[in-house]
This record gives structure tokens, sequence and C-alpha cells, in this order.
């Protein structure tokens, strides 16, 4: 418990119980903290600052597995919503996220559009998903964020050698009113509406 408190100090001791609770009963979430609680620092502090949230901010996580990161944001205080799909008795979520009440949506993200509004989210996340999708849809997927988004979108890569393909494309593609802010040239991209 340490640990998370040094590196985000807006955790709580109340949800983090909550939460290693949830993970025994349903399955072994430990390891995505650190991962996910590190990375919102290090690409969107801002929406860590809680003088900056006003109420009704969103966020919604495409292909959101076992809500990790969307327990984080309900924590600062964020509307949540997570999109994803159901693969197989071992990797379903469901009986979790309902545990967690956290709102989410069964569907296959790759199948376009989005059953998602026009500018419905402040926010949207998708990490560590898109190298399961063929690299073919991945400039469809990022327009269909750009639609779903209002401020920002971030997106993480898992796999940097699937992301030396489309990198020279991820960095110059003209996204709908969103300027590319971040990058770490490898796999962390993000981009706020102008």
């Amino acid at each position: 418990m340490a640990v998370i408190r040094q590196i985000h100090p807006l955790w709580n001791d109340r949800t983090l119980e909550k939460s290693i609770l949830a993970e025994n009963k349903f399955f072994d979430r430990s390891s995505s903290y650190k991962l996910f609680v590190d990375l919102f620092n290090r690409n969107i502090p801002d929406y860590f600052t809680l003088k900056s949230l006003t109420k009704g901010k969103s966020v919604v996580d495409i292909s959101s597995g076992n809500g990790v990161a969307l327990e984080i944001f309900r924590e600062q205080g964020y509307e949540i919503f997570g999109v994803d799909y159901f693969i197989n008795e071992s990797h379903n979520y469901e009986p979790f996220l309902k545990s967690q009440n956290i709102k989410y949506l069964l569907h296959d993200c790759s199948k376009l559009p989005l059953p998602l509004a026009d500018k419905s989210f402040d926010l949207l996340t998708h990490i560590g998903s898109i190298h399961n999708f063929p690299e073919t849809i991945w400039l469809d997927i990022l327009d269909e964020f750009a639609r779903i988004a209002k401020r920002t979108i971030f997106v993480l890569v898992n796999n940097g050698e699937e992301m030396k393909n489309n990198l020279d494309k991820f960095l110059t593609y003209d996204l709908d009113g969103f300027e590319l802010t971040l990058t770490n040239n490898r796999n962390e991209f993000r981009w706020d509406k102008q």
C-alpha cells in the first residue's frame, strides 16, 4: 500500500483496500496499478489535478479490460465508462465490473463505428490494446476516437515492433481538430483538442 501512496498521493486507503479485496476475489490486478498510475502521472497529469476538476468530467476507456484505469479515474471524481468485448470465460470481466459499479458496454472495438455519441467524453483512453486490431484499421480507430472525445485522447501501444510500422502515421496523422501534444516517439501518444 505504501508504494502506491508514494507514487500517487491522491490515492486513498479506502479505494486501495476495496481494490485489493476485488483482485483477490476475481483475479490478480496488482501489477496494473503501478503501471497505470505511473503512466497517467507522466502523460496526462492535468487529469489528476483536483482543482481543475469540474463536476461531470468524464472518461471512457476503450478496451477497458478489468477496469483498473477506470477505477483510478473514478477515485479522482470522474464519471467513468468502459467498452470491451467478451473473449471467453477465463477473460470474463463482467462480474468484477458489476461488483465495482463500473458502467460498461460489451462491444467488439474493431467494429466501427462504436456505439457512443459524438463528443460524449472529456478524455478517451486506449491502453495497450490497439495491437489486437488489424493495422489496416488503426487510423480508422483514431478517427473514431476523435469523434467520441471532447478534449483529450491518450493511446498506449503495447507492442513496439508493430508500432514501428505505424509510427510515422501516428506522428503526422491529421486527427480532425486534435493536435499531437505529447509522444515519446515509441508507444505513448496524447492528442488534445485545438
